[in-house]
């Protein structure tokens, strides 16, 4: 099973708390800078798990 599949709720769930954001006026400059690291941290931390 591909990592895509046996993780996709949780990669979900990442990609609408990043996209939320970014309807305010400030958040939203913030946004690309945290986005990448969120999923970074997140790949690390389920490729770890298997």
């Amino acid at each position: 099973m591909s990592f895509r599949k046996r993780h996709s709720g949780r990669l979900w769930v990442a990609g609408m708390m990043m996209a939320a954001p970014l309807s305010l006026p400030l958040v939203n400059l913030v946004v690309p800078v945290l986005g990448p690291a969120t999923v970074t941290h997140l790949f690390h931390r389920l490729s770890r798990e298997r």
